[in-house]
């Protein structure tokens, strides 16, 4: 379990010294790649879900959707 958490500790120092690290101030802002990359999919996956849930409502309303003026 220790070798995982240093290769996450590695990513996270690599990650923070390279273009994308000093672009985006991640040392700056006192985060780590690992935190931004879950709250990246977290993100994600919610407005993923929201996407679909808000057609199906839509659609079950009875209004127009894209979904139904695409078939």
């Amino acid at each position: 379990m220790e070798a995982f958490f240093s290769r996450i500790s590695w990513m996270n120092i690599f990650v923070s010294s390279s273009y994308i690290g000093r672009r985006f101030k991640i040392s700056d802002r006192c985060t780590n790649f690992n935190t931004e990359l879950r709250a990246g999919t977290t993100t994600f996956l919610a407005m993923a879900y929201i996407l679909a849930v808000n057609a199906s409502i839509i659609s079950d309303s009875g209004a127009t959707s894209w979904s139904s003026i695409l078939h």
